[in-house]
């Protein structure tokens, strides 16, 4: 059975457009008030903010820093380390009186109090989009019966118009070269009237110099200049839209293009691209010359559309008892390939937290790939669905920084290895919580050529960082970590179970790994050594929740979890296992889960986080109750996909910035 999408006599509204992408180019389509709306958007457009926006413009800097230190000694290596002082000296000096919660690291304790003006200008601002289309239809399709379908194993959309004798469809797919391909058949020539191209502008929005043209009656071109930040060298990119059985008119100003249609065939197709001075170097010359070799074959790109997606769903199907479950795992599976940066240019930025949907103003997360870790959520459920491709492109993003991490150890911190904590000081749990990624991607694809090559290296790194990180306390027989964040959680804390948790799984597979490939180096003992003695986890006193892993030693038993990092040794690292481990520890897990489902803050992946750890232990109905009570109940979108409007989106808005005005 295939899945789907619909919308029938309803407009959807840009919150619940329905996707379509091929990984770094995509759109958003929805249908309101008798316009067809198609915003476009692309990676290498859309992350353009500066111009060192890739790890590669800094590559040959950070190269030569790591060859000039790697001599060093490790007390000449610790003069670097200021940085990771002076944050912590600060650290210390914010601790909160007795009794009071408050804790602040990169500020005092007066700046964190300082009440703010409204309008931050951090947020008042938009990632550039790439275009926004729209086609609008024949004065007598107005109130026209209408539905608008996702296909998913299709990979298209297809609008279906009908009024009186009228009738229209449009199926639009973006094609594996980043073309959106939209066909349009009519019951009589005419009933598409025009279309339009625009960049609507923002307050506070960078507007960018945009030219359009006709180089004939049936393609325009449209070229965009935008200054980057600092250099204000500026960015260029192309747009060519070239229509099949039809003529055009084009009228403009600024912001906006409107072809109307002269001559209009029952059977239309329309044809848009976008070329970035990234890839081309005469972006409207080059784009031409593509759309031509484009036109020319599109039977082949459409028989190549339709074969990778067969192939994709092929070797992911699954069957669930809930119907409801099951179209939500495939919408989302197949919006994940959509946006996840597969094949593009920008390995750093896969997917990014809103992925290509990311396409009205304004654009407040940015959705870029690193650093807001959160992103792992996206590609947690790619392992189970033989999607290995997906991992590998998480594992490429992360690799694309592994030269920065190595940096970040000297500068921040005076030590070795690859900062488990780059880019956010004292978040520890970061790099060794990505790393468990690229270690299910070997446990699963068997490639011991991947391990050696990219995934052992980085292993080792992170683990020699710890070696040093990590301080021996006498009193207590085990290693400590200090000062030490949870993420989104804090305050400043000992041996949070974040770090403890991913750290522990880190040095475990390391020296699984090591074993695999041979390598007995001196280091593995030292390694081993501080994985036999990671400090225990803080459990809470008993209470209505019973013995739940707390936060951190530092933590009140009933804190509020902004984020639910104490599942950390249930789901994902398998530490606290119902057929492996003590009765004893059993209990604390559940104790846990229950804690976690009733105490911690709803958001975009709480939910599932918690559905995970229940169905680890065993609880497949309460992993059922968490997807929906905890997840697809408060923020699951018509259109199959979520969005995080929730009481941690709203009360940041309200109380880490004030208001236009008070509700």
């Amino acid at each position: 059975m295939k899945h789907s999408v619909l919308f029938q006599n309803a407009d959807n509204h840009w919150d619940n457009a329905l996707p379509l992408g091929n990984g770094v180019f995509g759109t958003m389509l929805y249908y309101e008030r008798d316009v067809l709306y198609m915003p476009l958007n692309h990676y290498e457009v859309y992350y353009n903010i500066n111009d060192s926006v890739l790890p590669s413009a800094t590559a040959e800097e950070d190269e030569a820093f790591l060859a000039k230190v790697k001599d060093l000694s490790d007390e000449e290596l610790a003069a670097y380390g200021e940085e990771h002082r002076a944050r912590r000296r600060k650290a210390d000096g914010n601790l909160p009186p007795e009794g009071e919660p408050f804790c602040e690291y990169r500020i005092t304790r007066e700046e964190a109090r300082d009440p703010k003006a409204y309008g931050i200008t951090a947020f008042s601002g938009s990632y550039p989009m790439t275009g926004d289309l729209s086609f609008a239809f024949a004065e007598e399709l107005r109130d026209a019966s209408h539905t608008l379908t996702l296909a998913v194993e299709d990979a298209a959309v297809s609008l279906a118009l009908a009024k009186a004798d009228k009738r229209l469809t449009m199926e639009t797919r973006v094609l594996r070269e980043d073309c959106v391909h939209s066909e349009i058949t009519a019951s009589e020539a005419g009933l598409l009237s025009s279309i339009s191209l625009s960049f609507a502008p923002y307050r506070d929005f960078d507007a960018p110099s945009v030219r359009f043209a006709m180089t004939d009656e049936s393609t325009l071109v449209y070229t965009v200049t935008r200054p980057l930040p600092p250099s204000g060298k500026p960015f260029v990119f192309s747009g060519v839209l070239r229509l099949l059985g039809a003529k055009a008119r084009l009228s403009s100003d600024e912001y906006t293009a409107t072809l109307t249609l002269t001559e209009c065939a029952e059977r239309v197709t329309v044809l848009v691209s976008v070329f970035t001075d990234w890839r081309y170097a005469d972006t409207k010359k080059e784009g031409l010359v593509q759309m031509d070799a484009w036109t020319r074959t599109l039977p082949c790109l459409l028989s190549a559309h339709a074969d990778y997606w067969q192939t994709f769903f092929e070797t992911a199907t699954l069957s669930l008892p809930d119907q409801f479950l099951e179209n939500v795992y495939y919408v989302n599976l197949y919006a994940l390939d959509c946006s996840s940066g597969k094949d593009g240019v920008m390995k750093h930025h896969a997917c990014g937290l809103n992925g290509l949907w990311d396409v009205k103003h304004p654009s407040l997360w940015g959705s870029m790939w690193y650093w807001d870790v959160n992103i792992q959520a996206s590609f947690a459920g790619v392992f189970t669905n033989n999607r290995l491709s997906l991992a590998k492109v998480f594992s490429d993003g992360l690799l694309s920084y592994f030269t920065r991490a190595k940096r970040f150890a000297v500068t921040e911190h005076g030590l070795r290895g690859a900062a488990i904590d780059y880019p956010y000081s004292f978040y520890y749990s970061v790099w060794p919580w990505c790393a468990q990624y690229l270690w299910f991607l070997y446990e699963y694809s068997q490639d011991k050529d991947y391990l050696e090559t990219d995934a052992y290296p980085v292993f080792l790194a992170l683990s020699e960082f710890c070696l040093g990180l990590f301080a021996w306390d006498d009193s207590l027989g085990y290693f400590r970590v200090y000062p030490d964040i949870s993420p989104e959680q804090g305050p400043l804390a000992h041996d949070t179970t974040a770090t403890v948790s991913s750290v522990k799984y880190l040095l475990k597979f390391t020296l699984e790994a090591a074993e695999i490939l041979g390598d007995t180096s001196a280091l593995l003992a030292k390694i081993r050594h501080l994985y036999e003695n990671l400090p225990p986890y803080a459990i809470a006193e008993q209470g209505m929740w019973g013995t739940p892993i707390k936060d951190s030693p530092d933590a009140p038993d009933l804190l509020w979890l902004r984020h639910p990092m104490t599942l950390m040794p249930i789901y994902p690292t398998g530490e606290l296992d119902p057929l492996f481990s003590e009765e004893k520890w059993v209990k604390v897990a559940n104790d846990t889960v229950d804690f976690t489902f009733d105490r911690a803050e709803l958001g975009i992946f709480q939910g599932s986080w918690i559905a995970a750890a229940c169905a680890r232990l065993g609880r497949g109905g309460d992993a059922i109750r968490a997807l929906y009570e905890r997840g697809l109940d408060h923020m699951l979108r018509s259109n199959g996909l979520t969005a995080e409007e929730t009481d941690h989106f709203m009360n940041y808005c309200l109380t880490g910035r004030q208001p236009l005005y008070y509700p």
